[in-house]
């Protein structure tokens, strides 16, 4: 085997690997998300549940696996096909464009990043560059329209995604089993309300909410005051409430992204490392007075990404007074509460958030705009709002 057959053979495996893997972030993104180290509200998971994810409704991972697949059938073609040179030479192009332009997707407008895909892009890049300094030239006029195709590819991509129409950033999921009920408001008993069905029996009264626990319809929420998406269908549902008081109540269950109270997830020392802490206190503001639970909810989700625990503590001094708020840290009930959430949120095997559950139907993530939300409590969570 000469050196020539050994590097094309070394870059068909890479190609290999990369459409391999590429493969899998497509699986990724038809699962909204559900990627190995990728839970709720991670870098990947964001990524891949983004409209950035597809070109015009195909996962942007299929298109990879389709030019990596290319580049082994190619090489494995060797100098048999005249053309195959030109092809190379277009795909490493392509290739090089769209990792560029995934990355600055990734670090100016999503504003978060994937490592798997990082990984695939850094692949396909090293792939394409030692293509193009290794194949060998063809005459400036060939070479100038292999890169003017594969640029006009990459254009075409980005068009795609900028102006085509934007996916569901969001799943709905649904549970089978016994029916669920809602006992309603009665004199002489506490209302239940029964979702995924039977799983679980809630009575809005002993937890946290927003809107009134007499409301016609009562919602579950899992949250988090660190996830962006949460904070995102907090202010769709604040909108909407205002607009229906009578038909609408949320109780709200904090579900924090962080292993220092979830064992589902890893420590986190970036933005969800106070996740846990700041459901905490907002659960012993709750505790010591419901009626400013409202206010210390709003404050978390405005101040996101700006504020210390400091800051948290110090405003949910001015709201139940820093003696009520140093005895109700000293109530095991807010770890408890938030355990129990944390065991329901595993169990029902959600996976991401934020979810918001009516019966046995569940809505999982951010619904795009706030008319796409209505819509899906509407269709999918079959609700009255007239």
């Amino acid at each position: 085997m000469n050196r020539s057959n050994g590097l094309r053979i070394f870059i068909a495996i890479l190609a290999l690997l990369a459409a391999m893997w590429s493969g899998y972030l497509a699986y990724g993104s038809y699962s909204s998300g559900t990627v190995a180290g990728c839970g709720a509200g991670s870098g990947c998971a964001e990524v891949l549940a983004s409209q950035w994810s597809r070109w015009l409704g195909v996962p942007v991972s299929l298109g990879a696996v389709a030019v990596y697949g290319s580049m082994v059938i190619l090489l494995s073609l060797g100098r048999t096909w005249a053309g195959s040179v030109w092809c190379l030479w277009t795909l490493a192009i392509t290739t090089l464009g769209s990792a560029l332009w995934f990355i600055v997707l990734q670090q100016f407008i999503i504003h978060t990043t994937c490592v798997h895909c990082m990984m695939v892009h850094t692949l396909g890049s090293l792939i394409s560059v030692v293509l193009l300094l290794t194949l060998p030239m063809q005459g400036t006029k060939r070479n100038s329209t292999a890169v003017v195709a594969g640029l006009a590819l990459v254009m075409a991509l980005v068009m795609g995604q900028w102006f085509g129409p934007s996916p569901a950033q969001h799943r709905v999921a649904q549970w089978g089993g016994v029916a669920d009920y809602d006992t309603g408001i009665q004199v002489d008993r506490k209302r239940e309300v029964s979702v995924l069905a039977g799983r679980v029996v809630i009575r809005p009264d002993e937890h946290p909410m927003l809107g009134s626990p007499k409301a016609r319809h009562i919602l579950v929420m899992m949250t988090d005051y660190t996830c962006i998406h949460c904070k995102a269908v907090h202010d769709f549902l604040q909108h909407l409430m205002s607009a229906h008081p009578d038909k609408l109540g949320v109780v709200l269950l904090p579900v924090p992204l962080d292993g220092r109270c979830n064992s589902q997830f890893p420590m986190d020392d970036g933005k969800f490392k106070d996740a846990c802490a700041l459901a905490e206190l907002a659960l012993v503001v709750w505790l010591a007075d419901p009626a400013k639970f409202k206010t210390m909810d709003d404050w978390l989700f405005m101040q996101q990404g700006k504020l210390t625990l400091e800051d948290a503590h110090a405003f949910a001094a001015t709201l139940i007074g820093t003696s009520s708020l140093e005895a109700a840290n000293l109530n095991p009930w807010p770890k408890d509460q938030i355990q129990r959430n944390v065991t329901f949120y595993q169990k029902a095997q959600i996976g991401r958030l934020p979810a918001l559950i009516y019966g046995p139907n569940m809505i999982l993530g951010r619904p795009g705009t706030y008319e796409e939300f209505v819509q899906s409590l509407r269709d999918d969570l079959q609700l009255n709002l007239d």
